[in-house]
This record gives structure tokens, C-alpha cells and sequence, in this order.
């Protein structure tokens, strides 16, 4: 049996952990996601101890269109609550991408969708689309 992999990233978490409060008590993240035709919409909110952000990926807020980043041709992702910020002396602003995001991925046949949590244990959830 041959099983092809493919792994994309739609964003990063960044999970800030405050030694005032113990650190983080509960799962950062929450998600939904619908399937509707050949695409799978996928919403997450952060909670306020964590955020949005593309590692290494030479994104910045010249990506962004109506809120909005193309991640290659099968994924975009919605920030409702992006925010441009500008860095004196670089050409490029730079984006803060806030706690909500919409994926929309185009499916090329079934599909594993997995879904880091973000929590205390690094839990991850995944569902199937046929």
C-alpha cells in the first residue's frame, strides 16, 4: 500500500504562558469546520494567551488582500482581526494576525486534516473528508 503525504500549514500558534497565572490551564484553541462541495472551511479562535503568526514563510503585509493571505493554490486563510504594522527603516510592514482565522482548502480527493490544539499536552484532533 502507497500512501501519499502532503503537509501544510495554514498558521502557526504562538501561546503565551504566564508564570502569574501557572501558565496556560486550558486548551488556547477552538475549531469547526464544514465541508461544502470540494472545499473544507476551517474556523479556529484563539483564546487571549495565544495568537496567529507565519514562521519563516516571508510573509508580510504585502500577502494581504481584503484580510486575507493565499498560502499557495489550494489554501487561503481569512484574519478578520489582522492588523498591518509598519518597521521603521524596511519597506515591508509586517502583519499581526489576531485570534480568528478561516481556512479554505480546496480538496483533491479524500482527505486527514490535523489539528494541533495548542494545549498544555500538545493535543492534536484530525477528522477525515471522503
Amino acid at each position: 500500500m502507497t500512501l501519499d503525504l502532503e503537509v501544510w500549514r495554514a498558521a502557526q500558534l504562538l501561546i503565551k504562558r504566564d508564570a502569574a497565572d501557572g501558565g496556560v490551564k486550558r486548551d488556547p484553541t477552538e475549531y469547526d469546520h464544514e465541508t461544502i462541495e470540494e472545499q473544507v472551511i476551517l474556523t479556529a479562535r484563539l483564546s487571549d494567551c495565544a495568537r496567529f503568526f507565519f514562521a519563516f514563510s516571508g510573509i508580510d503585509a504585502s500577502a494581504l488582500v481584503n484580510d486575507s493571505i493565499r498560502r499557495n493554490e489550494s489554501i487561503s486563510c481569512e484574519f478578520p482581526e489582522v492588523r498591518v504594522i509598519a518597521r521603521p527603516g524596511s519597506p515591508a510592514a509586517a502583519i499581526e494576525l489576531g485570534h480568528r482565522m478561516t481556512a479554505h482548502i480546496r480538496l483533491d480527493g479524500p482527505e486527514r486534516f490535523l489539528v494541533e490544539r495548542g494545549a498544555p499536552g500538545g493535543a492534536i484532533d484530525w477528522f477525515d473528508v471522503p
